[in-house]
């Protein structure tokens, strides 16, 4: 992907998706970015705070629903999204810590319905808790 020269457009706008599906493609570019360091991260302040509050929204989503799947939080990669928000734009973290601090109340809401889940989502939900919680520690 890199080798295209429009690459990071390509990122930005999968980040940029606020429709309600974009977070099931944010995984795609936050492994991208995991694994390669972009070469402009300014250009990616606000794309990144638009699929942080389209995480908040999945994840009000998730807690929500009559039968709490952990698939349905692993998908966000929220502590990738948290390592490569701290390993490429750490120079941005004031503006990203509203939003984080929304993810971080999203996690924080009691599910609907708290008795219907699978085995591994208490689990699953704690880790994107503390990921998060690292996160606004370093950052505060």
């Amino acid at each position: 992907m890199k080798k295209d020269p429009q690459y990071e457009d390509h990122l930005i706008k999968t980040l940029s998706r606020n429709d309600g599906y974009g977070h099931y493609d944010f995984d795609k570019v936050y492994m991208f970015m995991d694994q390669n360091t972009v070469e402009h991260p300014d250009r990616f302040v606000e794309s990144i705070n638009i699929s942080l509050l389209s995480i908040s929204t999945e994840i009000q989503h998730v807690l929500t629903k009559s039968f709490l799947y952990s698939g349905d939080l692993s998908i966000l990669h929220i502590d990738l999204v948290c390592k490569v928000l701290e390993e490429q734009f750490k120079n941005h973290s004031d503006v990203f810590r509203p939003n984080m601090l929304k993810l971080q109340e999203a996690l924080h809401m009691p599910p609907s319905y708290p008795s219907d889940k699978d085995a591994e989502f208490d689990n699953h939900l704690q880790k994107c808790k503390n990921a998060v919680q690292s996160w606004l520690e370093t950052h505060g």
